[in-house]
């Protein structure tokens, strides 16, 4: 996976702030690129191109889209199948792309069939900073227009005059220093790829087309939704936020907050066969690494029941599951045609089954231990989907 930059985005520094000083994870995160459908531009006939199924199958690894167009006229169709890439902000120093594969054009490693064939796509890749394509200067400086890995490096090849001639056209920022006290650049532009094949459909007929490419995931080293945080007056807008986006419901709470009990429940049962195991004329101290007290070591009798009952403990501040969140984002509303498209379906599968998922579609059903399936007729995607997993690194 390719990353620009170390980030420690605004949700993790707040989720910092709220368990400290229990929490000791490490404040990274990676955020997730808006990955997106291909369109079917018509070169010929007008309006003759039929979209009649589309399937869309996504899990953190991959991506799958399969599609059947048909030329409902009486000519053969050619059109061209444009597949955009995601674009790539660099504008934010302290930002990290979840950018999956090493290729800097086809960085989603994107693969093409047509009617079981491969089908090559034509990528072509610019840069603009100030809505103005600074390709050519960054070429002339042999300056790649993806920016990642060894880039500070290259910048220094340049040498500081030619670095100060490029953040004076605004193509890098100056951004404090480096440890020998040299003005530290990073670039200000967006990156745009996109990838074009040409199809031709005879009159009457039909094209299978499938497009496979990697996932965008991105990630944080712990959940908002866990308790207590979600309860926290500070992130009240954050959780709003994510109720729009992924439609969570009070099943996801639960599961998120099962996940953290089952964990807390099995750690338990491992100290006590641990200490069933030693002497008890002499009881070993409580570890401790327990976020809190698990057992009470008394020489005298226990009390009865009654006598000794407490509370459920409260949920720990601390990410003691060790829960992670990973999101990915698909939007299949850009490109699509006008025309619904006849069979839709779609298959999200979290991959593994102690993760809780959560996305905002209807008429969903559970199709197996990990996976959720939706089916429409006459269907037009109308906004991106957004899916969001918690579960245990």
């Amino acid at each position: 996976m390719i990353r620009s930059r170390r980030m420690c985005n605004a949700l993790v520094a707040v989720l910092a702030l709220l368990t400290a000083p229990e929490a000791s994870y490490a404040q990274e995160s990676l955020t997730e690129l808006l990955q997106r459908g291909p369109s079917f531009a018509n070169s010929s006939s007008e309006g003759a191109l039929v979209i009649d199924s589309q399937d869309v199958s996504v899990d953190p690894h991959s991506i799958r889209l399969k599609y059947r167009i048909s030329n409902s006229s009486a000519e053969a169709l050619t059109t061209v199948l444009t597949m955009p890439l995601p674009d790539l902000d660099f504008n934010d120093p302290d930002a990290s792309l979840a950018i999956p594969g090493t290729d800097p054009t086809n960085f989603m490693e994107i693969k093409a069939s047509a009617d079981q064939k491969p089908l090559n796509f034509v990528f072509t890749q610019s840069a603009f900073a100030n809505d103005k394509d600074v390709s050519p200067q960054l070429r002339a400086n042999h300056l790649p227009l993806v920016p990642v890995d060894g880039f500070q490096n290259q910048l220094s090849a340049l040498g500081r005059g030619a670095r100060e001639k490029l953040a004076d056209q605004g193509l890098l920022a100056r951004s404090g220093t480096n440890q020998a006290g040299e003005t530290l650049y990073f670039p200000t532009w967006i990156v745009k790829t996109t990838g074009r094949a040409n199809l031709s459909i005879a009159a009457g007929q039909s094209l299978s087309i499938e497009l496979r490419y990697r996932t965008s995931l991105g990630v944080s080293k712990d959940s908002v939704w866990r308790e207590p945080l979600r309860s926290q007056r500070g992130l009240a807008a954050e959780i709003e936020r994510r109720r729009v986006e992924y439609c969570p419901d009070h099943a996801v709470y639960a599961g998120v907050d099962k996940l953290v009990s089952t964990y807390i429940e099995q750690t338990k049962n491992l100290e006590a066969g641990k200490e069933s195991a030693k002497s008890v004329a002499k009881p070993d101290p409580v570890p401790s690494f327990f976020p809190f007290s698990l057992f009470q070591q008394s020489d005298s009798p226990p009390p009865p029941a009654a006598e000794t009952a407490k509370p459920a403990a409260p949920p720990p501040v601390a990410n003691v599951a060790n829960l992670r969140e990973w999101r990915i984002a698909l939007d299949l509303a850009t490109g699509s045609p006008p025309m619904p498209v006849k069979e839709f379906r779609l298959l999200v599968d979290k991959a593994k089954k102690d993760r809780v998922v959560s996305f905002c579609m209807n008429n969903l059903k559970r199709v197996s231990s990990t996976a959720f399936e939706m089916r429409a007729t006459d269907f037009t995607p109308l906004q991106p989907l957004k899916i969001i997993l918690v579960g245990p690194e």
